[in-house]
């Protein structure tokens, strides 16, 4: 049994530290000024104080963090459906071997930024995004040995606790959490209609009632495409 006081720390938020320090990281791999436009969006401005968001699932103030929540995930989000955009569209250029990266005073000034954004709590993961090779996630690693991608596939709907169930698929999912005050959806898949046809009908097939949906907090930081 999972209680309802439980938290998620979403890390440090300065100037929307998780955001800035993956643009810094991907804006290092490009050798021109002009590529950065595709990356900038508005959020970057917000001037956001130093601050822990801490979701924390209770009746009390849990509306506000939610929608602090919301934010930093909408502009990683975005973020990195702009740099998708732009991979598609050709923009992308080929990576920088790791000798033009390290060289490059360019790309390692915005190394240097992303560094100092992420201290003191994102140090690992801002190590991971900055390298020559982008980041470093299995789906990448299989395309760069020549592999296809792992296929899809849409898992049954898993009870893991007593009150925490899966639904989703092998790569990406959500959380139902049932507690007293109806249900709280943790993360909500990638799309409206992956929304549709099955996140609401696995929770249905687990004995949920998706009309009992409380919240939906988003905790996880970018798409899985």
């Amino acid at each position: 049994m999972i209680n309802e006081n439980w938290g998620l720390r979403i890390g440090q938020i300065s100037k929307s530290a998780i955001l800035d320090t993956k643009l810094r990281c991907r804006m290092s791999l490009l050798p021109s000024k002009k590529y950065s436009i595709h990356t900038r969006i508005p959020c970057l401005e917000a001037n956001m104080k130093p601050n822990s968001v801490l979701i924390r699932i209770t009746e009390e103030s849990m509306l506000k963090r939610v929608l602090a929540t919301f934010v930093v995930a909408a502009c990683i989000g975005a973020a990195l459906h702009i740099n998708l955009v732009a991979q598609q569209r050709g923009q992308q250029p080929t990576n920088l071997t790791e000798k033009q990266w390290l060289e490059s005073k360019e790309a390692q000034a915005h190394v240097t930024a992303a560094m100092a954004i992420a201290k003191p709590d994102l140090l690992e993961e801002a190590a991971n995004l900055c390298s020559a090779r982008g980041p470093q996630r299995p789906a990448v690693l299989r395309q760069e040995a020549g592999l296809p991608p792992v296929p899809r596939q849409t898992l049954e709907p898993t009870k893991i606790f007593d009150n925490l169930y899966y639904v989703g698929f092998n790569d990406a999912g959500a959380w139902a959490l049932t507690t007293s005050q109806r249900i709280i959806v943790i993360d909500s898949l990638n799309t409206p209609e992956e929304a549709e046809k099955i996140l609401i009908p696995g929770m249905e097939k687990a004995g949920l009632d998706p009309k009992q949906i409380k919240y939906v907090v988003i905790v996880h930081g970018h798409f899985d495409l």
